[in-house]
């Protein structure tokens, strides 16, 4: 199963990705990890739904802390 998992870093939102995408992301990027485009000031529930919009079939979730 595919997964991303969204936590704040400075002053946005990280992705990282894990399942069998990972090694694809990994190749692309050389990391796990990447931003995305959205700032702490977005809505979390806005967030989600757009993450998720633009991932189907991905579990996404939220690490707050």
């Amino acid at each position: 199963m595919n997964e991303i998992t969204l936590f704040q870093s400075g002053d946005g939102w990280l992705a990282r990705y894990s399942g069998p995408c990972r090694e694809e992301i990994v190749r692309l990027f050389e990391t796990d990890t990447i931003p995305t485009a959205y700032t702490r000031d977005i809505d979390l529930n806005v967030l989600v739904r757009t993450i998720k919009a633009g991932h189907p079939g991905y579990v996404v979730t939220v690490q707050i802390g």
